[in-house]
C-alpha cells in the first residue's frame, strides 16, 4: 500500500517547524530509524521547501 501525504500532516509538521522558530537559514537536520514510515522523509523535505529553509541528509 502507498501512502499519500495528507494535509493534517503537513499542517502538523509546518506548526512544530513554526513552534521551534525554525527561520530561514536554518540548518534542518532529518533523522529517520529503518522502520519510521518511508514518507515521513519526502514530506518533510516538501514542507521544509516551502518555507525555504537549507536541507541537509
Amino acid at each position: 500500500m502507498q501512502e499519500r501525504i495528507e494535509g493534517k500532516w503537513i499542517e502538523t509538521f509546518a506548526s512544530v517547524f513554526e513552534y521551534c522558530k525554525v527561520e530561514s537559514g536554518t540548518v534542518v537536520a532529518i533523522l529517520s530509524e529503518t522502520q519510521s514510515r518511508p514518507i515521513n522523509v519526502p514530506l518533510l523535505h516538501l514542507i521544509l521547501n516551502y518555507f525555504r529553509k537549507l536541507i541537509v541528509d
